[in-house]
């Protein structure tokens, strides 16, 4: 079932480095998104104008596992100008990796 893949695949990232939850509540968890639409294509991001979440399937989810979405309007019919902002950790840039 997707949902349990979806959860497998956090735990594994949450679980990658210690401060996880910390770099993807506060301030990465666009790039999580990212990660997350990686792994599963049909991801969408849903942003409140403070926290990125995202929806796979009828399920929204974060660093933490999932989630509630309260007040999320969909990021690229609501707020495109975000899908750009710059993020305080970026996993991508730590890698040295070019971002797509």
């Amino acid at each position: 079932m997707l949902h349990f893949e979806v959860l497998a695949f956090i735990k594994i990232i949450r679980d990658s480095f210690i401060s996880a939850e910390v770099v993807y509540t506060q301030g990465s968890c666009y790039q999580f998104y990212r990660i997350l639409k990686d792994r599963f294509p049909l991801a969408v991001a849903y942003y409140n104008s403070d926290h990125v979440i995202t929806r796979i399937a009828d399920s929204y989810y974060d660093i933490t596992g999932e989630v509630n979405c309260e007040n999320h309007l969909e990021m690229d019919e609501h707020y495109p100008e975000s899908m750009v902002k710059e993020c305080r950790y970026s996993i991508l840039q730590l890698n040295n990796k070019p971002q797509r």
